[in-house]
């Protein structure tokens, strides 16, 4: 007999201050610091009840070409050897896609919270700053 499996239909994570379906324009943009269970909606079938007992942590941020089920995550170019950030550069020879800004949350970024930005953004510089332990993981992210 095979392990029993929970199927979940869908996941829908919102966030109010998500701002709605509107795209995010150029300047500083945030990551909310968590995601609390109020936020993550399990949908199951049968007998499951799904439930989230804990907040997750902001885990990291990146730029996708596209929204999430895209999975056109991109890579960028490092700010310096280093590694203190990431520059992501739109607009050029075969880059007309989507822009989007995606916000992993959990212990290694197993949730996705993404958001569109407007399509006259040319640059965005993200920033992961040490982290310092009982504070929220401390990203800075610039677009313009």
């Amino acid at each position: 007999m095979s392990p029993a499996r929970v199927v979940l239909t869908r996941i829908a994570l919102s966030l109010l201050a998500a701002g709605g379906a509107q795209a995010a324009q150029a300047g500083q943009l945030e990551c909310p610091d968590e995601i609390t269970p109020g936020h993550v909606t399990l949908a199951s079938r049968g007998e499951w009840q799904p439930y989230v007992p804990h907040s997750l942590p902001l885990f990291g941020a990146g730029m996708s070409a596209g929204p999430p089920a895209s999975e056109m995550q991109l890579r960028g170019e490092p700010l310096d050897a280093k590694g203190n950030g990431t520059s992501y550069r739109f607009g050029g020879a075969g880059q007309d896609e989507e822009r989007w800004l995606v916000c992993r949350y959990g212990r290694s970024g197993e949730f996705i919270m993404s958001r569109r930005l407007d399509d006259k953004i040319r640059q965005c510089i993200i920033r992961h700053h040490k982290l310092v332990a009982g504070n929220p993981r401390r990203i800075e992210i610039r677009c313009s």
